[in-house]
This record gives structure tokens, sequence and C-alpha cells, in this order.
């Protein structure tokens, strides 16, 4: 990703560079419609209020269609607060509040705010769907080369700072404008796994022609974040998953939650699936150590060993418990 990102930025860079030119209002001109607009009053429901992007759109995600198109996440002070609905008077959003009560968000309740304030505080829909205006458009990514350049590099950066919910940003803005080359459209489905956010990634992910990488990508995120929601939307998937890779990470999944009898199910999937594969095997392999299956563990650590590496640590590692394995049989 981070080697894709360099070189995108540098195909830019090296381009003619032309100074935008447009009429800015002036100060106090500004300043007249921002206090207006300040003064007309918005109502909204405020659903939920979190430190972490993440965790505000893994409340509302899960959100039927209706209610989540007109939720979006605003920036208020240090919380991200997820909030349905910019109405002009309170009563049109009592009943869609008593809706959301019985969704279970029982601390939902109505927002006094202002136009200005929802516009100045707004971070991104929970679902995004392409807008059309009769205004002229703004400079987008597309027919902006120092937009897309700044875009690159902060998606970058805020990858490599671990910043997720800030390169989830970027990279979503990068991809709804054009730019889909693999590394991205990798990072942001494990971005999407480790939110649980399966329904953004499953539209991405079944508009590529191999999908099985970036399944991966959302699965891997999704046990990273322990997500059981998000991986329980996988299993379907583990039936056409030549590889076996998806099913070798739900074990490791159940693994970490110390059910090796799952685990051990999951590895085996993944093991008949592609035999040939080192780390199919070592997995399995593991599992069976685990449960006392001496035998069958040590002809599959041996199988494995033939197919690593002589100089890395894991063929030194899987060679030490063979050596262990034939001392207790």
């Amino acid at each position: 990703m981070r080697r894709a990102l360099t070189l995108f930025f540098l195909l830019f860079a090296f381009l003619e560079a032309k100074p935008l030119v447009f009429e800015a209002p002036s100060c106090n001109e500004e300043k007249i419609v921002i206090e207006k607009e300040k003064l007309i009053p918005r109502y909204t429901i405020q659903l939920v209020s979190t430190i972490k992007l993440e965790d505000a759109l893994k409340r509302v995600i899960p959100l039927p269609k209706k209610l989540k198109s007109k939720t979006k996440i605003y920036k208020i002070g240090k919380y991200y607060a997820a909030r349905y609905g910019a109405s002009s008077t309170p009563k049109k959003l009592k009943s869609v509040l008593v809706e959301f009560h019985k969704l279970g968000f029982k601390d939902a309740y109505i927002q006094k705010t202002t136009k200005w304030h929802m516009e100045h505080n707004f971070v991104r829909p929970v679902h995004a769907e392409p807008k059309t205006s009769n205004k002229r458009a703004k400079p987008t990514l597309q027919n902006n080369k120092y937009l897309l350049s700044d875009t690159l590099l902060k998606a970058s950066k805020a990858y490599k700072e671990g910043d997720l919910s800030s390169a989830l940003i970027y990279y979503e803005m990068l991809y709804k404008n054009g730019y889909k080359f693999p590394k991205l459209i990798n990072n942001l489905c494990y971005l999407y796994g480790k939110m649980g956010d399966w329904e953004d990634a499953k539209k991405i992910i079944e508009e590529q022609k191999s999908a099985s990488k970036f399944l991966y990508a959302f699965l891997y995120g999704a046990v990273e974040s322990a997500n059981a929601d998000a991986i329980n939307e996988l299993n379907e998937y583990i039936l056409y998953d030549r590889s076996g890779r998806l099913a070798l990470l739900l074990g490791y999944y159940y693994e970490k939650k110390n059910n090796i009898n799952k685990a051990l199910g999951y590895y085996k999937i993944a093991y008949d699936k592609n035999p040939f594969d080192p780390y199919n095997m070592i997995a399995y392999a593991r599992a069976l150590d685990m449960q006392k299956q001496y035998k069958k563990a040590l002809i599959l650590y041996q199988k494995a060993l033939r197919k690593l590496p002589k100089k890395s640590k894991t063929y030194e590692t899987i060679q030490h418990r063979i050596s262990m394995l034939k001392e207790i049989l």
C-alpha cells in the first residue's frame, strides 16, 4: 500500500503545476454569511456519541436502509456523534425517535443545533450515496492534482501512524473518485473489517474480479478486533475459497478464544481445501498437537518442513517440535 501510494504521488508531482485561481469572499462578507447560518435552527436525532469514529459507526451500521441513508457522523469536540436527519422543527422527528427507541437506541433524543454547525461539524455519511447538484462543481480528486496529492499523503500518513478512522475516510474518498488500485482496496477492506462494516465492504468486494484476497483482508481486520458479527458474515464464503485462507483465519480466531475444538475444525477445512500450503499444514498440526494427537501432528509437521525455507525461523521452530514429538512417541 505504502509503495503504491508513493508511486502514485510521484506520478502527479511531475505533472505541470498550474496555480488555482478563484475569487474568495471578503472577510466581512464571509463573517456575515456564517453568522446568519448560525441563527438558522436545525433539529436532529442524536443516536450515539463516542470517542472513536469506528465505535460510532459500529452502532449505526446495522440500521435499516431507510434510516441509515439519513444518518451522518459529526465531530463534536473530541467526540464522534451519529445523528439522524436535519429538520426545521422537532415535530417532524418525534415519530422517528420512537422508532429508534424500539430499535434499541434508548438514549436517543432530539438535539437542537444550527445549519452552520451541522455543515461545519460534518465528518461523513454512514452510507454514502452519490448526489447530484445544479451548482457549479467544486474541485474534486479527479480534476485537481493538488487535492489528490494531499489526500494520498494524508491517507498514507494516517495508515502508517495507526489513525485508522482518518485513514478510512481518505481511502473512501480515493476509492469513490476512481482510484481503485489493489493495495488501496485491500487496506480499505481491512479497515472495514476492523469496524465490522460488512455492508460497505461487500459492495466493494463484489465489484472486484478477484474477490478472495479482499475477503481475506476484511476477515483479517475482523479477527484482529474480535468482531464476531463481521466474522459470522463470512462463513458462507468458506465454501468458495480454494486457498483455505478464510478457514485458516477463522481457526486462528477461535484459537484466540481458547475454543480449540472449533479451531481444529476450521484448520482441518483449510488443510482439506489446500493441503499443499505449508501454513495450512502447520496450523492443522498445531491444533492436533494441542489435543495430544501427536502421531497425526508429527506427519503434518514433517510434510510442512519439506516446503519451508531452511533458513527461516518457522523451519527451526517446526524442526525443534518434530524432535520433541519423536521423543514423546
